[in-house]
């Protein structure tokens, strides 16, 4: 038999974590949420929270990065 060719999505835990925080739902509600499976107005916050997050997240990793570059 072979492998499974499904990828698996990878999601940013800390940002995860801080939802979990705030909103009172499982983590697999938050995930159903973020993928699009949901579609209440508490899913749609949660996608939109998740999304500005990670980007953020992301910005503050690259700049760090090319701070780190320019000094070399």
């Amino acid at each position: 038999m072979s492998k499974s060719t499904k990828k698996r999505t990878r999601y940013n835990e800390a940002v995860l974590a801080e939802l979990k925080k705030k909103y009172p739902f499982d983590r697999k509600y938050l995930l159903m949420s973020i993928r699009g499976d949901r579609t209440s107005e508490n899913a749609l916050k949660i996608k939109e929270e998740y999304e500005k997050a990670d980007a953020a997240a992301s910005a503050v990793i690259k700049a760090k990065i090319e701070s780190t570059n320019n000094l070399n």
